[in-house]
């Protein structure tokens, strides 16, 4: 089987059932792959850390953060 012809196939799948594929793939992918950042990756990041700790109120929380993305999603 081709990887083309697994899509075709899970697409065909529930949402549920696609879900349960995805979760089963993600699981056994090595801990460390896709992990790695780029230069510009790394000093946003660290860009990032610095503002927060110089002002933690500029964060969002958990929920702010989950209700934003229920809401692009909704759009």
């Amino acid at each position: 089987m081709t990887v083309d012809q697994a899509i075709s196939s899970i697409t065909s799948l529930t949402p549920k059932d696609q879900f349960r594929v995805v979760k089963a793939i993600w699981d056994n992918l090595p801990e460390e792959f896709g992990t790695e950042l780029s230069l510009p990756q790394h000093e946003d990041l660290d860009r990032r850390w610095e503002e927060y700790k110089s002002d933690p109120s500029s964060a969002h929380s958990v929920d702010d953060f989950r209700e934003q993305v229920r809401s692009a999603l909704r759009r």
